[in-house]
């Protein structure tokens, strides 16, 4: 679906880390059902609710999989913007989260660890696929043996992605892949996630990986 056909809200989940650094995990959504004008929501939907709804998926599974993150990792906040047709800011919204919830995992591994997240459609090539940095983890996730994240952990953190991505469907928000140079915006249809680490910059290619996928 092209993305002047619907209205596009970039959402921003952000976490502190250890002296003072900061994680944001950003994900796009469409608004359910078509629209004359892309930057524009039917109601009851809007920016307001957008972060208001993300703030409330995004903290159930944070304190469901609290031992996937160190007792260091905080979630502060959630910012949603509406973006205008050429890909800028048109309306900010703001939700602070009420009680900030930390993990509850030991130490931190080190802040630039991260495991991405692929997010896949229904339409082959790069431009209809994305992914997510994920951090701030405990190092209980990490295989004493293989150095890799462990099954249980990537099958946690794959479901907690999943879902919160399911409560804002619900919520009538469709997770989209955005793609700028092909000006779509394309449903996620499924997700997964390897057990070799990367980092907050990129991806580590050419491993041998176990990848765990989970449908939306």
């Amino acid at each position: 679906m092209l993305i002047t056909d619907r209205a596009i809200v970039r959402v921003a989940l952000q976490h502190d880390l250890v002296a003072g650094e900061q994680m944001v995990h950003t994900f796009h959504f469409a608004g359910s059902g078509d629209y004359p004008s892309w930057g524009a929501l039917a109601a009851p939907l809007s920016v307001g609710d957008a972060a208001t709804k993300a703030q409330g998926s995004w903290s159930g599974q944070f304190t469901t999989h609290p031992a996937l993150w160190s007792a260091q990792t905080a979630f502060r906040k959630v910012t949603a913007t509406l973006l205008d047709s050429a890909g800028r800011a048109s309306e900010v919204a703001e939700v602070p989260v009420d009680s900030v919830q930390a993990g509850s995992g030991n130490s931190m591994l080190p802040t630039s660890v991260a495991c991405a997240v692929t997010l896949r459609s229904a339409r082959a090539g790069r431009s209809y696929r994305g992914r997510v940095f994920m951090g701030g983890f405990s190092a209980a996730v990490v295989n004493g043996f293989t150095g890799r994240l462990t099954t249980d952990a990537r099958d946690g953190l794959l479901q907690a992605v999943q879902m919160f991505l399911r409560g804002m469907r619900t919520a009538g928000y469709v997770p989209v892949v955005l793609s700028p140079t092909k000006s779509a915006a394309t449903p996620i249809t499924a997700l997964d996630i390897g057990d070799v680490f990367d980092t907050q910059r990129s991806r580590r290619n050419g491993f041998g990986e176990v990848r765990t996928r989970a449908v939306l």
